[in-house]
């Protein structure tokens, strides 16, 4: 990895790349399975 200086600023800037395409997608799923809490609702239809 010594031997391969001239390209120090090119790998650099492709890894941080496709990760931040992969954070956005996560956080999304995780915000919609909070907002499910319906066992509030089907303990009163037991009662």
């Amino acid at each position: 990895m010594l031997n391969v200086p001239p390209f120090p600023f090119a790998p650099q800037v492709a890894p941080p790349a496709p990760p931040a395409v992969v954070a956005p997608p996560p956080p999304a799923r995780a915000t919609q399975v909070p907002p499910r809490p319906p066992v509030q609702a089907p303990r009163r239809d037991r009662e």
